[in-house]
């Protein structure tokens, strides 16, 4: 990065210029509404000026294993002074602005089994934000805005070394009822000693919203948001969202409509991936005499997505529809019974699927004698008819913890199909698609799949929780398929909540009525029963669970313990742990092998947890501390183990802010393929404001 010479000074001015001359043109253009005011009083005027001094050391270390070993150690020093000035022009009805800017220098001591190590290394950077807000009080504003973040912060350890980071947009508003309208565009930039990347965003959005007498309520809204993105390494792509809804709402009715349409394509050297989703959906709920209320709801959406992977190309297509209606009705205060109608079809080149449901559910609530008792029923029957095989589009798994697993939504799926992709977090927010085997595992379960994520490209921090989105087709058969489902279930709540046993019962019986079946009908009975104890802060539950099926039958038992209290006021703690073990008597062999794990001999699978945090405030407030940690352990056919510690201190005497903190987290896979991470990290800051 080297100094902050004058050439570059001189070219980041070039950068800026534009924007403080469209800036000074804007004010020059607003001075007529303002009655023509003397020039002087569009001198920035201060609520309040800043200025900070910051020093932060840090030490940081990696270490990963598989086939090879990879490590490195950072150590960093950074000081940092920080300007910052919030004002107005003219009046702060007229122009609102923030300026901050930062110069800061490090040196830094890096050390890698994959760099030469190059000793200690000094370099400076600048950041800045620069804010404008035209008429803030007003029912239309305006919002300017230019920043530039380039962290001195462990740069040699980053993702991204030296990376600089640059935000510039603009944002204009308008609300006044029944009228709501609101554009933006920004343009992020990531630019570092290796790459570049770049994201441009358009957001246009607008809504009418009125009331009417009686309750009467009418809205029609509009969403328009395009994106484009791209990268050094020769990963670009772009997005497109639209939205077209309305409400009504009058008398005793409430519709809801809406219609959109989502396009994704991502080009890289090596893949072309290219996704385009078009969805209408419509909902009527009428509220009935005698207590019944009717929800009709209608679901259209057609998906179309390519992958295209070394010279190979695989399309997923699917267009499904959706008719709901939903009868409710309740007796008294104690009895509700609900009626559910679905038709789904779904057509795919390969072929089409219809199902139709029919399912009727009692639930009964009485006050007992030291409680309360919950009991239900239900019963519901449901007729396929599948000719060839349909596809799965983009089904999402959000927020899943790695090391982890997610199970897919559909059943009978074709395990040769499943791709895995994973919506990486970091800009500019790319697709990246996993490969089995290394970075995930596919294990049968009852008549679907479970997807374990054992590790990630390097990039990204594991232990973490992320998004996947998985393609994928159901199996390929024509048949006519009769599945009954019935089951019930019982609890009672005791001592005001202190104690609910509670037990239910769950049968599926699925019959072959005409053609083939690709595999074998899924018949099952679960039987579960539990106690849950809840008093105060503590809640635990304890619970035991036989499946008995044709495909891949266990026996579970599961127990969780929670407690989270504020033992006073500067004391708060939280701690939770969970157990389950699953033992499969008969292995996961019920469905044919393919290329995935599976156990023809009985093994059980085991996951164990442990989280805890504690934080607590001293001196009036003045300093605080804050401790946690969390352990989790599977074990099965796949073996995995991750941990987390962190730790931090913060104490403000006067002008002084003071922080240090550690981090630790870590995780291993003890199946093939093996891999272990490690990965701490200690710092310290000093901060003083000057004035």
């Amino acid at each position: 990065m080297g100094g902050w010479s004058g050439q570059r000074m001189r070219q980041a001015w070039g950068g800026w210029r534009p924007r403080v001359l469209l800036a000074v043109y804007m004010l020059v253009g607003f001075a007529p509404a303002v009655a023509r005011a003397d020039w002087t009083e569009f001198i920035p005027r201060p609520f309040q000026n800043q200025a900070f001094v910051d020093l932060f050391s840090a030490y940081e270390r990696d270490h990963r294993s598989n086939n090879t070993t990879a490590h490195w150690d950072d150590t960093f020093i950074r000081q940092k002074l920080t300007l910052v000035s919030d004002g107005y022009s003219y009046h702060p009805r007229f122009l609102l602005y923030h300026f901050s800017i930062s110069g800061a220098v490090k040196e830094e001591d890096y050390e890698s089994s994959f760099y030469p190590h190059l000793g200690w290394k000094e370099e400076t950077g600048l950041d800045y934000d620069f804010t404008f807000l035209f008429l803030p009080e007003h029912p239309y504003n305006l919002e300017l805005f230019a920043r530039r973040f380039e962290p001195v912060f462990k740069q040699q350890a980053a993702v991204q070394f030296n990376s600089t980071e640059t935000s510039n947009g603009a944002s204009f508003r308008y609300r006044e009822k029944p009228y709501f309208f609101h554009t933006s565009f920004t343009d992020d930039n990531i630019d570092s000693s290796t790459s570049n990347s770049d994201v441009r965003n358009v957001y246009v959005d607008g809504e009418y919203f009125k009331n009417f007498e009686g309750g009467k309520e009418l809205s029609f809204n509009g969403t328009y948001h395009p994106s484009w993105f791209s990268t050094s390494f020769g990963t670009s792509g772009n997005s497109s969202e639209y939205l077209l809804g309305n409400f009504v709402k009058a008398w005793q009715a409430r519709l809801t409509s809406n219609l959109s349409k989502n396009t994704f394509d991502q080009e890289t050297l090596l893949s072309n991936f290219n996704y385009d989703q078009q969805a209408w959906y419509e909902q009527l709920s009428v509220y009935l005499p005698w207590n019944f209320r009717s929800d009709a709801t209608y679901r259209y959406q057609n998906s179309d997505n390519t992958v295209t992977d070394l010279n190979q190309t695989t399309k997923f297509s699917n267009t499904t529809k959706d008719l709901q209606y939903t009868l409710v009705h309740r007796l008294y205060e104690s009895v509700d019974t609900t009626y559910n109608f679905l038709h789904n079809s779904q057509s795919a080149p390969g072929g089409d699927t219809t199902n139709v449901t029919n399912a009727l559910a009692v639930n009964y609530t009485k006050v007992i004698p030291y409680g309360r008792l919950l009991t239900g029923v239900n019963v519901a029957r449901s007729e396929t008819d599948n000719t060839g095989a349909v596809s799965v589009i983009n089904e999402p798994h959000l927020q899943v913890q790695v090391p982890g697993s997610f199970t897919l939504g559909q059943p009978n799926a074709d395990p040769n199909t499943i791709l895995v992709f994973l919506k990486s977090p970091l800009p500019p927010l790319q697709l990246i698609q996993l490969v089995q085997n290394i970075n995930y595992t596919i294990i049968p379960l009852e008549n679907t799949f479970q997807i374990f994520v054992t590790t990630l490209p390097p990039q990204f921090q594991v232990p973490g929780a992320y998004d996947f989105f998985v393609d994928y087709s159901i199996a390929s058969g024509n048949y006519k398929l009769r599945t009954d489902t019935y089951g019930g279930n019982a609890s009672v709540q005791l001592f005001e909540d202190l104690l609910t046993p509670y037990v239910s019962y769950q049968s599926v019986q699925s019959d072959v009525v005409s053609g083939i079946f690709p595999g074998t009908p899924f018949n099952s009975e679960v039987y579960t029963t539990g106690l849950i104890f809840h008093r105060g802060p503590v809640r635990a539950r304890g619970e035991y669970q036989d499946l008995k099926s044709n495909l891949s039958p266990y026996q579970a038992w599961r127990a969780d313990l929670q407690y989270v209290n504020s033992l006073n006021d500067t004391t708060y703690v939280y701690a939770t742990t969970a157990f389950q073990n699953r033992h499969f008597p008969e292995g996961t062999s019920g469905q044919s092998s393919g290329q995935f794990a599976v156990s023809s001999a009985a093994f059980t699978e085991q996951t164990e947890s442990v989280a805890a945090s504690i934080q607590k405030q001293f001196f009036a407030r003045n300093m605080s501390l804050a401790a946690g940690g969390s352990y989790s352990r599977y074990q099965g056919l796949v073996d995995s183990n991750s941990y987390s510690v962190n730790a931090t201190w913060l104490w403000t005497i006067g002008k002084v802010d003071l922080t240090a903190g550690a981090t630790a987290y870590g995780a291993d896979t003890t199946s093939a393929p093996k891999e272990k991470r490690d990965h701490q990290i200690i710092y310290f800051n000093f901060r003083r404001r000057l004035f």
